[in-house]
């Protein structure tokens, strides 16, 4: 993830910070996966890409009993 900031690639940033999220949430960390799927939905709102929906519904999903992540 530092080398894609040092780049400038934000979008493979935020992208890494999703796949974090779930590695996160996989491991029983849900507040850390919370974050990480913030941290990528900040990006991906900013550079305006369609991944932002798929990360609000994992924030969504974060909300539910039952969680299971959309794919």
């Amino acid at each position: 993830m530092a080398l894609f900031r040092r780049l400038g690639s934000r979008a493979d940033e935020a992208g890494i910070l999703t796949a974090l999220g779930d590695i996160q949430l996989s491991a029983g960390e849900p507040a850390a996966a919370r974050v990480s799927f913030q941290q990528s939905l900040a990006i991906f709102g900013e550079l305006r890409l369609p991944q932002a929906e798929q990360v609000r519904g994992r924030l969504a999903a974060l909300s539910r009993p039952g969680r299971s992540l959309p794919a």
